[in-house]
């Protein structure tokens, strides 16, 4: 498979960064709110701010926010070019957090193909960005299931993963029966309800691991899990690694 675009380099953007040269750069933030300075300009930055860098000499991360920094090639002229046309900053699309996230998962994990997944993962997204500029129109943000009704609870889980959480409290809470609830679950995500609460709990554990200092006892707690044991054998049945195995290998994105 051809690709245009090519990932160089990932790290967790918290200390001051000297960019290599010959890439283009791209620093998109997950949360929280505070300032990039890149080189001579200063940035205000929130959840979902996106930048993109043709050149740099010095990166600053000033304030409470998580961010990301990756730097790229592109190896097709039209597309370089239309990049190089691009503003510096955007207000992401929706769904680019669940892609970021997933880059930092494979990069995280780093099973088979993970590098061509990574940039697989960073050309949808710039391609998205080319067609944003163009037609001067905002993409359509990706639903979170495709379904009107099963949205609120969707949101409702991300919101509170880290409470007490079952069908039975979804059903009360929204007036539905659980029976109907896990059909509705099954059709639209291929997992009941109780696997999607525990599949949002792990998404909650992933960014709390990249983007916290929580010990992995604390992770456990804020996300639901009231045995750390539990929590560790749910993680590692999903991710293939413990969460303490996970978090080591964090140390590839903090290289200094």
């Amino acid at each position: 498979m051809t690709r245009n675009i090519e990932l160089k380099h990932i790290e967790i953007l918290d200390k001051p960064l000297v960019p290599a040269r010959g890439c283009l750069h791209m620093v998109y933030a997950f949360s929280g709110k505070g300032f990039l300075t890149a080189d001579s300009s200063s940035y205000p930055c929130s959840k979902d701010s996106l930048f993109l860098f043709s050149a740099l000499e010095l990166l600053i991360p000033r304030g409470s926010v998580s961010l990301l920094y990756l730097s790229f090639q592109c190896t097709e002229p039209d597309m370089r070019l239309e990049l190089l046309r691009l503003p510096k900053s955007f207000t992401a699309p929706a769904h680019f957090s669940h892609l970021m996230f997933e880059i930092l998962r494979e990069h995280t994990l780093r099973r088979d193909f993970y590098q061509t997944v990574e940039s697989f993962y960073l050309e949808e997204m710039l391609f998205s960005l080319i067609i944003l500029h163009k037609r001067k129109t905002p993409l359509l943000p990706v639903p979170a299931s495709g379904s009107p009704a099963l949205d609120p609870l969707i949101s409702y889980i991300r919101q509170h993963c880290g409470e007490e959480l079952s069908p039975h409290i979804l059903s009360s809470r929204f007036h539905m029966d659980s029976k109907q609830l896990n059909r509705l679950f099954e059709f639209y995500t291929g997992l009941t309800t109780m696997q999607f609460i525990t599949s949002m709990r792990i998404e909650k554990a992933r960014e709390l691991l990249h983007f916290s200092s929580l010990s992995i006892t604390e992770i456990a707690e804020a996300t639901g899990f009231h045995s750390i044991h539990y929590f560790s054998k749910i993680f590692k049945s999903i991710e293939g690694i413990s969460p303490l195995q996970y978090k080591q290998r964090l140390k590839s994105l903090r290289p200094f």
